[in-house]
């Protein structure tokens, strides 16, 4: 029933953890050369794993780690204890946590109150200034 709320009024996923801005470590700049691509991933992202951490947030984090796991899953899958999910699986992993049925819409965002005064007094200004310009 939580996806019935606006999304303000949510509470907050207290799972989800926002990924790092910038990778902590680089794949490429790894002093063990034998550590493999997943258990890289998991020492270095292990706090964000299961988390909101998507494979395809490492292509901008880390192009190496990215490229290292993408030839990985050619050969073979990742192992149960790395969750790494593509970026579509977890997003149905977030809208299932909010109770959202297959199918199901979510309603529209709304602005809260402070943010429509403010919108409304923009407006109000900028039309003013057209009228003005219009004199």
């Amino acid at each position: 029933m939580l996806h019935l709320l606006t999304p303000e009024a949510q509470p907050p996923n207290p799972n989800f953890i926002p990924p790092p801005e910038k990778a902590p470590e680089l794949y490429r700049d790894r002093e063990d050369r034998t550590e493999t691509a997943p258990a890289f991933t998991y020492r270095v992202y292990q706090h964000w794993l299961g988390r909101g951490l998507a494979r395809n947030h490492l292509l901008s984090l880390d192009r190496s780690l990215y490229d290292a796991i993408y030839n990985w899953l050619k050969k073979k899958p990742l192992p149960d204890w790395l969750d790494l999910p593509v970026l579509t699986d977890l997003i149905d992993r977030q809208l299932a946590e909010m109770g959202v049925k297959e199918g199901e819409m979510l309603p529209h965002p709304s602005f809260d109150n402070g943010m429509r005064e403010q919108l409304r007094l923009y407006h109000a200004a900028k039309t003013r200034a057209r009228k003005k310009e219009n004199k």
